[in-house]
């Protein structure tokens, strides 16, 4: 996917009146999700990428040019929108079809290219269909052929199984999931929705407040935050701070402020370094899972278990091994 294709963002800068995108120094080789909150500037850097909003500031690269002041047109991406963006007068193959009329390929051409995509996405029997018709996933299927049949070395991804009921977006997820190996173009996606860009990340990269907070692997990005904010983001539940962890006899590992415990590392009623007696002051029922609020010395932990745990509804041993809290900035 995408390979020896490589876009350069360099000290890119908008300022939109009371919001202010940037600095963002970001090298992208591998297909990459760009994951944020609402108003975080997700969207504004996606359409800078595509060309419809210019930086005030700093430089994009493609493959080493200078893509800067280059229309959308010119840049060899391939968009796909959140709300499909489909031309509702024409039918299925048509809004296919339409990228490949603009760039003038021969009649010919534009069927064989488009029997081979509709092939790809299984949706065959639905060229002739007026797109008014179709399902939401349907409808982003057409949009994802409409933008792979000119084969873009780049295709942008503003929130595109958003719109798509919860069964009908994960089946596209999967099938996306599925045909993506055999795309050569470099991927980006934008989402607010954290277990879409964890399921969908090669790279991610945490946008938030307008700026690049975090960027790596999937992986240590969301186990590993380094920030109090992208911690909070990211849902961590057991975040302290260092006097809290004093009071209750743990050493903080550093001189940070704060810092985050895992769910997975409040490990109960197991011996690690550090026991401490908790009392449950509250546990529910989730779908999959038990929550409970641990009161230990006046610090509440929560802590998810699976629902087959078996424990007394009362007091309770935590182990905790102070290496294991991170450090937040």
């Amino acid at each position: 996917m995408g390979k020896d294709i490589t876009i350069s963002l360099k000290s890119l800068e908008k300022n939109l009146g009371q919001f202010h995108l940037g600095p963002v120094d970001l090298d992208i080789q591998d297909s990459l999700v760009i994951l944020g909150p609402t108003g975080s500037g997700k969207t504004t850097l996606f359409e800078i990428i595509a060309g419809f909003i210019k930086p005030d500031k700093g430089k994009i690269f493609f493959e080493n040019e200078d893509i800067t002041e280059k229309k959308p047109e010119q840049r060899s991406i391939g968009l796909v929108y959140q709300d499909y963006q489909l031309f509702p007068h024409l039918d299925v193959y048509n809004n296919i079809a339409f990228g490949l009329k603009l760039r003038k390929l021969s009649q010919t051409d534009i069927e064989e290219k488009i029997q081979e995509i509709a092939e790809t996405f299984n949706i065959k029997h639905l060229l002739k269909s007026n797109v008014r018709s179709l399902s939401g996933g349907e409808k982003q299927k057409v949009a994802l052929a409409r933008s792979l049949v000119i084969e873009p070395k780049i295709l942008l991804m503003d929130e595109p199984f958003s719109a798509i009921d919860e069964e009908g977006r994960g089946k596209l997820i999967e099938e996306f999931k599925s045909f993506r190996r055999n795309l050569s173009s470099l991927i980006i996606l934008v989402t607010h929705n954290q277990e879409e860009a964890y399921e969908l990340a090669e790279k991610v990269a945490i946008i938030y407040e307008g700026k690049i907070m975090a960027y790596g692997n999937k992986v240590e990005v969301f186990s590993k935050p380094q920030k109090l904010k992208i911690a909070r983001f990211l849902g961590f539940k057991n975040i302290f701070s260092s006097q809290e962890l004093l009071s209750i006899g743990i050493q903080p590992p550093t001189n940070n402020e704060f810092f985050a415990l895992p769910n997975d590392k409040i490990h109960l009623g197991s011996k690690r370094s550090l026991m401490l007696k908790g009392k449950i002051e509250m546990y529910e029922s989730l779908r999959n899972k038990i929550r409970m609020i641990i009161n230990a010395n006046g610090i509440k932990f929560e802590k998810e278990v699976n629902k087959d745990f078996s424990f007394t509804p009362s007091e309770i041993n935590l182990g905790i091994d102070p290496t294991e809290l991170i450090p937040l900035e």
